[in-house]
């Protein structure tokens, strides 16, 4: 779980310039990248948090009262945006893992979990009678360490294990490790640098993007639920969909998205680069580097493909990238 340190952001003014000061895009791989993109793709960003955070969370900044998402723009406007391409022109020569045997484990022995930890599991199972066509997958991505958490925990994580029609995928470390040990030809360096990585939070936050990369879906930290979020607040158009956090920049604690979505392209590239260049990769700004800054920074590389340029603050809205 992260710490406070690493998560909260400075409110003072300097604080503030600081942070739009760190938040500047770095890097002319990444513009060279950038420019390669073809077409466009989408993504919606909602005005307020929809989600409860744990009582006990290190980002208790976040709790604060929620309410039903806003309609940010009518139906009719939103369907029709044009349909975009994904980045699909990287030709990848790894087998693509399912879902089940990525989060494949061992069936606990009895007592594998000491009281109150309880066995989390997946759930493949999905209600076919709420069937439903859209481009985010139906999928719902929650890790820890293991496979054995909190009963607080494992309550949260029932409430997304309950949402129809979405299969439930939980990864433990061993998972976590299994997706970022295939071959990634579209991000060489990856395995070489977060082997070096002391700090699993970097790691987890760069896997969180890889598991989108690849399998798209919807990501949740394991200590967030949802409250007035309802599977309906996705639409079967939205390439990507992202809350406010309340630093003023997509969400990174909750994010949905296609496969091969530019922002998640763009986020890891940023992430990556972001440790080549630190001093000591065993003590690293991990809320800059890896973590929600390197997201923000996906948001404006995706932006400028289209020649607009966004950072902080970013305000709920349906952008076209």
């Amino acid at each position: 779980m992260d710490s406070p340190t690493e998560r909260q952001e400075p409110r003072n003014k300097s604080g503030e310039a600081a942070a739009k000061q760190k938040s500047t895009p770095t890097g002319l791989l990444l513009l060279f990248a950038l420019l390669a993109l073809v077409g466009y793709q989408t993504l919606q960003i909602d005005k307020l948090p929809s989600f409860d955070l744990a009582p006990a969370s290190s980002r208790s900044i976040f709790a604060t009262e929620v309410g039903n998402f806003s309609a940010l723009l009518p139906p009719s406007i939103k369907t029709g945006i044009r349909r975009i391409k994904r980045v699909n022109h990287l030709h990848l020569d790894r087998v693509k893992l399912s879902l089940s045997e990525l989060t494949k484990s061992t069936p606990p022995e009895e007592g594998a979990c000491v009281d109150p930890m309880i066995w989390q599991t997946n759930k493949e199972v999905s209600n076919m009678t709420d069937f439903r066509i859209q481009r985010i997958p139906l999928y719902i991505h929650q890790t820890s360490k293991s496979r054995c958490i909190h009963e607080f925990l494992h309550q949260t994580a029932k409430k997304w294990k309950n949402q129809q029609p979405y299969k439930y995928y939980f990864h433990d470390d061993d998972a976590m490790w299994r997706l970022i040990d295939q071959p990634w030809p579209e991000f060489p360096h990856l395995y070489s640098i977060l082997r070096c990585l002391k700090s699993m939070t970097a790691v987890t936050d760069i896997w969180r993007l890889l598991v989108l990369w690849e399998y798209g879906g919807i990501y949740s930290d394991i200590d967030s639920a949802p409250m007035s979020w309802t599977p309906e607040s996705i639409k079967p158009w939205d390439d990507a969909y992202f809350v406010v956090e309340n630093y003023d920049a997509p969400s990174q604690y909750f994010m949905a998205t296609a496969p091969r979505h530019p922002v998640i392209y763009f986020a890891i590239h940023q992430a990556l680069s972001r440790i080549m260049t630190q001093m000591n990769v065993q003590k690293i700004d991990t809320s800059y580097v890896t973590g929600p800054f390197a997201l923000l920074d996906g948001f404006t590389f995706f932006m400028l493909d289209v020649g607009e340029f966004y950072t902080k603050p970013v305000s709920g809205g349906f952008y076209q990238g």
